[in-house]
């Protein structure tokens, strides 16, 4: 090839080169995320809510390649039903650099929102160069109306029915079902069910609506049941079991609380439901199914023997054999009772934020089995620690391995890791046999192998723990829903031979999302750090307590010497602001925030005011403004705050309940 040949073709693959170049950076380019974004787009500090109270609160976070971009102003639009729908409100371009809790109508222009009502949201910012972004569309749905719903429980309740259950069976209109919402609440906690399929199962919760002080409010829930409809059902079964919880549990004083003066007979404590069901077809007519005394029933027999936050859970699987099919349509209700309606005097506000969810499955790690014959040490004197075990005769198991416990013999099982947990197990038993889990934090020191309860009230919590009767068909399931507690190990007995082929450790919660993450080069540090990160997991559950295995109580002081480390670990936002509106409510009640809020009974610690403790109503809004930017809840009870932080300087040094 001649020289101006081979310059020719230097042309043209240069040429080539950069055409193929150009158009490798042209579809580059092309699927380029924008330079600035909006994202997590958020009402109350959740994404795409339902069952929204009245003002809800908006934020959202910008993210960008661009070194210095900040937000100069924003825009948020709301559109009812759809995203083109009605618009309810427009801030217009607002000069503001705020991102965060910004409440709905702050400006006066906003039209009143509806209940029960999907909204749509959009907000746009400009950023320094007036350069515009948006959020994809959003949502939230208000809450619930009540109309033609009413409080019921059991006709001729009496004391000592520890949990109830009730149902309706309903005809549907045979369209298509285009949505379905519940609403629901109880007094104590409830499971619900729609045709015999749990509807808190897809959220894996427990004992809802939570603790708060029912003398003056409980908290509802909201659940999307679409996908329990088909489009040939003829009728719906709406049903719910109603336990003790917090309620009406030796945990609290409820009668001297005010509880049973707060729904039907002062001196009973009724387990009672509140519920109200809307299903609306595809042509948007709609349905509602509510509490009344007309179309439902209730039953006090029940599979729950006991259960309670202190009184742990006994559960009668031969009872829930006979009761098949109870929250199904079809069923036979011909010895069920009616049910009565009554007034509750306090309010009913809409709330997920004191619900408790699984958090963690903790299979077994190891386990053995001994018989008393196998111990070796005389008894040491204590109620809760047995002498030494002589491991040459004992049974050491696996996971997987199927375990054969004999009557009398006692299985210890180690779950790794001391959490506030539920329990879950497969075994297979004779019918009635009596199984007993009793938890526990440690083994004792100094008695090789031997179980150490831990530190209980007498005639309080004593109870805690988990009890099973089994039903004998088969190989049984069994998940504990009315009760949780703190332990690492499981002491098993039977009355009779069973065998167990899982067994599980069910790690509950009321937070789970984790937001701060270290690692370090010190093991120690690490271990500390996760051993912070399981306290709050363990102790985060409906309200902070003190602990989930001995008392259960809300101590303040403990809840405001954490808080900031609380927000660092895990998205505590909703969970410290429904602390917040607790402690709130007991000023509201007292006159004065307390040691433990909620209330739990009329004695002498609670009457107590000590700085630290009561100071959380002031400490905790403060770290919540700082880590969300979010000063609603400072605003919402400044009244109450200035009013006990002036008290206590007037008289804080002799300031008390009582």
């Amino acid at each position: 090839m001649n020289k101006k040949n081979r310059y020719i073709s230097g042309l043209l693959a240069v040429a080539l080169g950069l055409s193929v170049t150009a158009g490798s950076f042209t579809s580059v380019a092309a699927t380029e995320q924008p330079v600035t974004q909006l994202v997590e787009a958020q009402v109350g500090h959740q994404t795409n809510p339902i069952g929204m109270e009245q003002n809800p609160t908006f934020s959202w976070k910008m993210q960008s390649k661009q070194i210095g971009a900040s937000q100069q102003a924003y825009q948020i639009v709301v559109h009812k039903g759809n995203e083109n729908g009605e618009i309810v409100w427009d801030t217009g371009k607002q000069q503001d650099t705020k991102s965060t809790a910004i409440q709905y109508n702050f400006d006066g222009n906003a039209k009143q929102l509806e209940p029960q009502t999907r909204y749509y949201w959009t907000a746009t910012v400009w950023d320094q160069d007036g350069k515009t972004s948006q959020t994809e569309p959003a949502y939230f749905e208000t809450g619930c109306n009540w109309d033609g719903a009413s409080w019921i429980t059991i006709q001729n309740y009496e004391d000592g029915m520890d949990s109830l259950l009730f149902r309706t069976e309903q005809k549907l209109s045979g369209k298509e079902v285009a949505s379905a919402r519940l609403y629901i609440t109880g007094l104590g906690d409830y499971e619900a069910y729609i045709n015999g399929k749990e509807v808190q199962g897809e959220l894996n919760s427990i004992l809802a609506p939570g603790w708060t002080d029912y003398s003056s409010y409980t908290h509802y829930q909201t659940y999307d049941v679409t996908d329990y409809f088909a489009n040939d059902d003829q009728t719906v079964t709406l049903g719910a079991i109603v336990g003790t919880g917090w309620y009406d549990s030796a945990l609290v004083d409820a009668k001297a609380n005010g509880y049973a003066a707060a729904i039907g007979d002062e001196k009973l404590m009724e387990r009672c439901l509140y519920a109200k069901m809307v299903i609306t077809y595809a042509d948007n007519t709609t349905q509602e199914i509510v509490t009344d005394n007309e179309n439902w029933k209730a039953s006090s027999i029940t599979p729950y023997e006991e259960d309670g936050i202190y009184e742990g859970e006994t559960f009668n699987a031969s009872v829930a054999a006979d009761l098949e099919g109870w929250n199904q349509s079809g069923y036979d209700v011909s010895n069920w009772s009616s049910v009565e309606t009554l007034q509750y005097k306090g309010d009913v506000t809409a709330s997920d934020d004191g619900i408790i969810y699984d958090y963690q499955e903790l299979p077994m790690e190891s386990a053995y089995s001994y018989n008393t014959s196998d111990i070796i040490t005389a008894d040491a004197g204590s109620n809760y620690a047995q002498g030494e075990i002589d491991f040459t005769k004992a049974n050491s198991y696996q996971p997987g391995d199927e375990i054969h416990l004999k009557a009398g013999d006692t299985l210890i099982a180690d779950f790794g890791q001391n959490a506030s947990a539920t329990v879950a197990l497969q075994v297979s038993a004779p019918a009635g046999t009596k199984i007993s889990m009793q938890p526990g934090e440690c083994l004792s020191d100094g008695k090789d192998g031997s179980f150490t309860k831990g530190t209980l009230i007498p005639g309080a919590c004593a109870g805690r723990g988990f009890r099973y009767i089994a039903s004998g068909e088969g190989v049984e399931s069994y998940r504990a829903q009315f009760h949780f507690t703190g332990y690492q190990y499981l002491e098993i007995k039977a009355d009779q031979d069973i065998t167990l082929y899982n067994l599980s450790s069910m790690a509950v919660s009321s937070i789970d999302k984790e937001t701060g993450f270290i690692e370090t080069s010190d093991e120690l540090l690490n271990q500390f750090i996760s051993n912070s990160k399981w306290s709050q997991v363990s102790n985060f559950n409906s309200v902070p307590t003190d602990c989930p295995t001995r008392e259960y109580y809300g101590w303040s002081g403990d809840a405001q010497l954490f808080a900031e480390s609380a927000m660092y670990h895990f998205d505590s936002a909703n969970f410290l602001g429904n602390y917040i509106d607790i402690m709130n409510d007991f000023y509201n009640t007292y006159g004065v925030y307390g040691n433990i809020m909620p209330m739990h009974t009329n004695s002498f610690f609670n009457k107590l005011i000590g700085a630290g403790w009561a100071d959380a109503s002031i400490i905790i809004p403060w770290v919540y403004y700082q880590q969300t930017g979010d000063l609603s809840f400072a605003k919402t009870y400044w009244k109450q705050m200035t009013e006990y932080t002036d008290k206590i300087a007037a008289n804080g040094h002799s300031y008390s309940l009582g």
